[in-house]
C-alpha cells in the first residue's frame, strides 16, 4: 500500500516517526517548545512509554526540541499530464487520490476545481505517470538526518 506524506518527520530509534509540534498561546524559544513523536498503530514498534492518540489510530509520546536528534518535512508529488501535482490520500474513496496545483492553466485545461487558493481534481492512482517524494529541512531548525534521500521515487506499477 502506497503511503501519500505531506507533514514533518524525524527518525527515531531508527524509524520514520510523524513530527507534531504542541502549539501553545504563547511563543515559545526553542528549548522550551514541546513535540510529539507518533507512529501508526499498526507499525508496532514497540516503543515504550508512547501513549495512544485520543482521536487518530496512533501511539505518540511527548519530547522537548532537545530530545529531538533530526527533522524534516515531506511532501508527495505525482506527474499528471505533464503537471507536476501535489498527491494525498482521498480518504471517502481509497480508489481515487486527491491531486492539487496552483497552476491555474492546468486548471483550465485538465478540469481541475477551484479550492481557493490551490486547485484539485480526483483521480486513479493510474493515472500518475510518475510518483514521487521529496523531502526538505522542517520548519523547526532542526538537523535533517544524515543520509536522507532528497527524492524518493515510488513504484506505483
Amino acid at each position: 500500500m502506497i503511503e501519500f506524506r505531506a507533514g514533518n518527520y524525524t527518525f527515531f530509534n531508527h524509524k520514520t516517526c510523524k513530527l507534531y509540534e504542541q502549539r501553545h498561546e504563547s511563543h515559545l524559544a526553542k528549548e522550551e517548545m514541546q513535540f510529539s513523536i507518533c507512529y501508526d498503530i499498526s507499525q508496532q514498534y514497540g516503543f515504550e512509554n508512547f501513549h495512544k492518540h485520543p482521536f487518530e489510530e496512533m501511539l505518540c509520546k511527548n519530547f522537548y526540541a532537545g530530545e529531538i536528534l533530526n527533522a524534516f518535512f515531506v511532501q508527495t508529488y505525482g506527474l499528471y499530464e505533464g503537471i507536476k501535482v501535489k498527491v494525498f490520500e482521498y480518504k471517502p474513496n481509497p480508489n481515487l487520490i486527491y491531486i492539487t496545483t496552483e497552476d491555474k492553466i492546468a486548471f483550465e485545461k485538465h478540469s481541475f476545481c477551484d479550492m481557493t487558493g490551490h486547485y484539485g481534481k480526483d483521480i486513479k492512482i493510474t493515472d500518475l505517470e510518475k510518483l514521487w517524494e521529496e523531502r526538505s529541512p522542517s520548519e523547526y531548525d532542526l538537523p535533517m538526518p544524515k543520509g536522507l534521500e532528497l527524492i524518493k521515487e515510488i513504484d506505483i506499477s
